[in-house]
């Protein structure tokens, strides 16, 4: 270890960022689910959708802060940053198995697929690219006289069905944050990842309301709890 303190790191940050968003997420999924006013689904799926999108981004980039941190830390600033820092993060994650933790991490591994496809879908929202859309729309209108009303139940319907597949997709991106500081923990106890990234202390200057939200967030994820005032 280079040296016993470090600064610049902004894991915790985007951390903390990430497991608001994903309370807030899960929130806004439950009061779409009882709702049946198509102006309140439509607006309250607009700001869902917005959560989803910052747990993904947000997660991705907790854990990027702090493979650059940790490993870092481990090898030495000047060597991390002038040989390894532009490797991608499943590098990075391959890194510190084979010459930090000396454990094998094949790509087939779950851990290892759980990161892959959260940087996949991180960089589809940060690397976005649109397509002609004239193959998904309709030659011609049809004709006033064969319009059918909107199926309104079958538009609620599709909507929970993507609320159900967004929520899924935030739910892994944090999993793929908390399973990996909870694999380099185990393996290396003087890390303390989960603590400085997730853990109690780390958020215990923060208002009631948002400690509430992380603190339930760590409780379905399995990460140290925010300790009682």
């Amino acid at each position: 270890m280079e040296d016993m303190v470090r600064v610049g790191s902004l894991a915790r940050t985007y951390a903390r960022i990430s497991m608001v968003h994903y309370a807030d997420a899960e929130k806004r999924a439950e009061t779409i689910n009882g709702k049946t006013d198509f102006d309140e689904i439509s607006l309250l799926k607009d700001s869902f959708s917005d959560n989803c999108v910052v747990v993904v981004v947000f997660s991705a980039m907790a854990l990027e802060a702090y493979f650059n941190d940790y490993i870092a830390d481990r090898i030495g600033d000047k060597i991390y940053y002038e040989n390894f820092d532009m490797l991608r993060t499943t590098g990075k994650m391959q890194l510190i198995a084979e010459f930090i933790l000396k454990e094998k991490l094949d790509k087939g591994d779950r851990l290892f697929q759980l990161v892959d496809r959260l940087f996949r879908l991180r960089n589809s929202y940060i690397n976005n690219k649109s397509e002609n859309g004239r193959k998904y729309g309709k030659k011609e209108l049809p004709k006033e006289e064969d319009r059918k009303e909107p199926d309104f139940d079958g538009w609620v319907a599709g909507l929970k069905k993507e609320v159900e597949q967004e929520l899924a997709s935030a739910r892994e991106a944090l999993m793929a944050l908390c399973e990996t500081l909870k694999w380099i923990e185990t393996k290396d106890r003087y890390s303390h990842a989960l603590f400085s990234v997730l853990g109690a202390d780390a958020y215990s200057y923060l208002e009631k309301e948002i400690k509430e939200k992380i603190s339930r967030v760590q409780k379905e994820f399995g990460i140290p709890q925010i300790k009682n005032d």
